[in-house]
């Protein structure tokens, strides 16, 4: 039995209390302390505690969250891995001399967003830094004040909430590197009567715990998270948990089950078949169906422009589609086709002939 993910790094922000923006529910900090403790535990994640480090409400500046980011790319290699968390604002100008997007440290002022934030290209280079061979960025950062309200970013109205696709995909590059999001950037993160965390934390939580069910090695792996948290949040609510990687060849581990425990599945939950490989009638439908698609498609899945330009003409969709099975990720299929609300090509996965 395994007792430590030696490995393991961690950096959780988590900031509510702002002293010139909008506050924020109390829950975003239980959802910092609850993901702290569980990474830590011994019991469940078994990260060594001191490699997991946590920043509260005023604790969260920028300076300190640039030198914790700093701080894991001179701790981590490539056998290492390194886990970011982040559950605060985030938001996007489009127009201006502040155009761009940003993560809201504790002590932003929202009229001087580009000394105060974090802007996305400040943050790619940060990341990029971090050498760790397996890196997951956790974003919940377009939050509701509750159920359906969306609390504007105050005193810049012109700034809109949360990060946009682009920005999240941007975030991901590089090998081994992996970005999960709480929500599409048309949504907010919402926090639901009864629940100590929001909507999203709560599931992840359950995953890190092994609700998301294990390969039976005493691992909790990425790719089996982000299909936990894709399937119960949308079930409660308008929201779907966006997944975005570049260069991941397998479903890496993530964490440890239950302190290394040994066990197919848990807590009542069987995950759903992982999509492996497409039959023929369902392929052959798919390649049907994407005909004026698969451009857009392949944006998603950022698909590289020089590999997209070997497609045979006529092609094109079929190598899609190989494109994905090649890299064992036809899961995310169904997250695309979600994002784009293309319903036929869901009931093409759902209901094969």
């Amino acid at each position: 039995m395994l007792n430590s993910f030696e490995g393991g790094h961690a950096l959780i922000v988590a900031v509510a209390h702002y002293p010139m923006v909008n506050p924020l529910s109390e829950h975003v900090l239980n959802d910092g302390r609850e993901i702290h403790k569980l990474l830590g535990s011994p019991q469940y994640c078994g990260y060594p505690k001191h490699q997991v480090q946590l920043l509260i409400d005023q604790e969260s500046t920028a300076s300190a969250v640039r030198e914790r980011l700093k701080g894991l790319a001179r701790d981590t290699g490539p056998q290492d891995t390194a886990l970011i968390y982040f559950s605060g604002h985030g938001g996007r100008v489009e127009a201006g001399p502040e155009r761009g997007t940003y993560l809201i440290p504790y002590d932003c002022d929202p009229s001087r967003l580009q000394a105060t934030a974090i802007e996305s290209e400040e943050l790619t280079s940060l990341l990029g830094n971090i050498r760790a061979g397996r890196l997951v960025v956790i974003l919940d950062a377009c939050h509701s004040a509750g159920a359906g309200e969306l609390k504007a970013l105050d005193p810049a109205p012109v700034m809109k909430a949360g990060l946009d696709l682009k920005t999240y995909g941007v975030l991901a590059e590089g090998k081994g590197r992996v970005l999960l999001a709480s929500s599409r950037a048309n949504e907010v993160s919402l926090i639901l009567p009864g629940k100590k965390n929001s909507l999203f934390t709560h599931y992840l939580l359950d995953a890190l715990k092994g609700a998301a069910g294990t390969e039976g090695d005493g691992l909790i792996r990425v790719f089996d998270v982000f299909s936990y948290v894709s399937d119960k949040v949308p079930a409660e609510a308008n929201q779907h948990p966006v997944f975005k990687a570049h260069d991941v060849e397998n479903n890496f581990p993530l964490a440890l089950y239950e302190g290394g425990k040994k066990a197919a599945t848990a807590r009542g939950y069987v995950k759903s078949t992982r999509l492996k490989t497409l039959h023929g009638p369902t392929r052959i439908e798919l390649n049907k169906r994407l005909v004026d698609r698969w451009e857009d498609l392949a944006d998603y899945l950022e698909i590289p422009l020089h590999e997209r330009a070997q497609f045979p003409q006529g092609k094109e969709p079929r190598k899609v589609l190989d494109w994905l099975e090649q890299r064992s990720r036809l899961d995310l299929l169904r997250d695309a086709f979600n994002y784009f609300e293309w319903t036929d090509l869901l009931k093409v996965l759902d209901h094969p002939t």
